[in-house]
């Protein structure tokens, strides 16, 4: 179904009382594209995971696909070319072809939207992780593809490129399915025991371990790699970092399969019907909600990019239409959106709730007073109000310079309009005691980045700083932010 990009106002609920349950937006990892990659490999199979929201199961499920770049000058087209799109729902074990108007191909001229049919006998049950599966065709030679999401190796997404035209992996073929369990002595990976030897590898595949520690960090090391016969794998031979662990999950990436730490493409929006009440969230914020630029390329274990989606964690679906870079200024601005915010109000306007605005800092680094942000934000709320949706936003965190690399909170400096009763600080309170009016308990992100006693600098946690550059969480702020950061749309 090709989308129509004319606006139109969302509901704002998502329960019909004739029909039932109306479509919401699902899960995580619902992102624009935010960048693009010049390629001669114009055959582009992805695989990332997403995770559904623990609020419902989910049916008749739909996939939008966008070929155009969100950045904080609006919606960009320059450049990129006309793909033709395949794809498929990976779930346990069981693949599902997903169709547009019937057909399994869609065509994605530059600029425009898709979005496909129900996915035919597919009920995704709340909290399931699942995969999305996607192949783009280009035309022949050097040509720019949009993308924007992060993909971890040690969960089996990547990307695939090349210039073969019959090779289409939506509905498998390519090396995967091989498991393994860690054998241990102590905290000594000692071997792996072969569960499921796999398929279709072509290779021997590279050989990981992973765990969630205690702080929220995952640790991932090569501990070797496997041996295969006929595409399937028969044993393993360790080499490398096997001491140090408690429980690890074992992993087997490549080898003719996916398991690339790359940048890649998905659907714009995931959306079902849900078999409860539900909530949605509209994020529209800059690289600290998007993830991007904030060592957060890899995510969580969950599949979920950004302070603001990790603290979620599965309550709400989230569309996420952050951009790096982006400001109170440019979001204040639907014009320049001309296709993001369209699809919004039109495709996804019913599918969505609430909105959380996450933006400002940007804005006041670049000279903007208090008036500037306050005027901002309130244009952008009712925006948004107009569409249906109940709207709330964050307060921001500090910005700092330091010279020992943020590993003390003496050595920091805040930077102009961020430094304790500056315009950081009047605006965060003024969010917090209600002088800007919201629908729902604003967003505290201040407190959980900030330091208890200096409320100017960011915070050191007892394993090290939460941040490399005095703008973003790092990977160990990220959890650390957002393991406090409290988001409740009901309150």
């Amino acid at each position: 179904m090709k989308l129509g990009l004319g606006l139109g106002l969302g509901a704002g609920h998502h329960k019909n009382a004739l029909a039932g349950f109306v479509p919401s937006v699902m899960g995580n990892r619902n992102h624009f594209p935010y960048t693009n990659e010049l390629s001669s490999h114009h055959v582009r199979n992805t695989r990332i995971a997403r995770r559904v929201d623990m609020g419902a199961n989910y049916h008749d499920v739909q996939l939008t696909y966008a070929n155009w770049q969100l950045s904080p000058g609006g919606d960009i087209t320059t450049d990129l070319t006309d793909v033709t799109i395949r794809a498929a729902i990976e779930y346990d074990g069981v693949f599902y072809p997903v169709t547009f108007d019937g057909e399994r191909d869609a065509l994605l001229a530059v600029g425009d939207a898709v979005t496909s049919d129900p996915v035919a006998g597919l009920t995704l049950p709340a909290g399931a992780i699942y995969f999305e599966r996607v192949r783009r065709i280009g035309a022949e030679g050097s040509n720019r593809y949009a993308y924007g999401h992060g993909s971890s190796s040690i969960r089996g997404e990547g990307q695939l490129t090349g210039t073969n035209t019959s090779i289409d992996y939506t509905l498998g073929g390519e090396g995967r399915g091989a498991h393994g369990v860690a054998v241990m002595s102590g905290s000594t990976i000692s071997d792996v025991t072969i569960t499921s030897a796999g398929q279709d590898y072509d290779s021997g595949p590279g050989l990981a371990a992973t765990e969630v520690l205690a702080d929220g960090t995952v640790k991932t090391s090569t501990i070797g790699y496997a041996v295969t016969t006929g595409g399937t794998v028969t044993g393993v031979v360790l080499t490398g970092s096997l001491s140090g662990w408690t429980n690890p999950e074992i992993v087997f990436r490549g080898g003719g399969g996916y398991g690339q730490s790359t940048t890649c493409y998905g659907a714009v929006m995931v959306r079902g019907v849900p078999d409860a009440s539900v909530s949605s969230l509209l994020l529209v914020g800059d690289s600290i909600a998007r993830g991007y630029g904030s060592t957060d390329t890899y995510g969580d274990a969950n599949r979920n990019f950004g302070i603001f989606e990790r603290a979620i964690d599965g309550d709400y679906g989230v569309l996420n239409i952050s951009s790096p870079g982006g400001t109170l200024l440019g979001y204040n601005n639907p014009a320049i959106y001309d296709r993001t915010f369209p699809l919004i109000s039109g495709v996804a306007g019913g599918a969505i709730s609430h909105t959380l605005v996450a933006l400002g800092t940007n804005d006041l680094a670049g000279g903007a007073i208090l008036g500037n942000l306050s005027a901002r934000l309130n244009s952008i709320r009712d925006y948004f109000r107009a569409l249906g949706h109940s709207v709330s936003a964050s307060t921001i965190v500090p910005r700092t310079t330091s010279t020992d690399s943020w590993a003390t909170t003496g050595n920091q400096t805040p930077l102009s309009g961020f430094e304790d009763g500056g315009y950081r600080d009047q605006y965060n309170e003024d969010i917090c005691d209600g002088t800007i009016v919201l629908d729902w308990t604003a967003v505290d992100a201040d407190i959980t980045a900030r330091d208890a006693s200096v409320s100017d600098v960011w915070a050191v946690a007892a394993g090290g700083d939460i941040t490399n550059d005095g703008i973003h969480p790092n990977a160990l702020g990220m959890p650390f932010c957002a393991s406090s950061l409290v988001i409740d749309v009901t309150a």
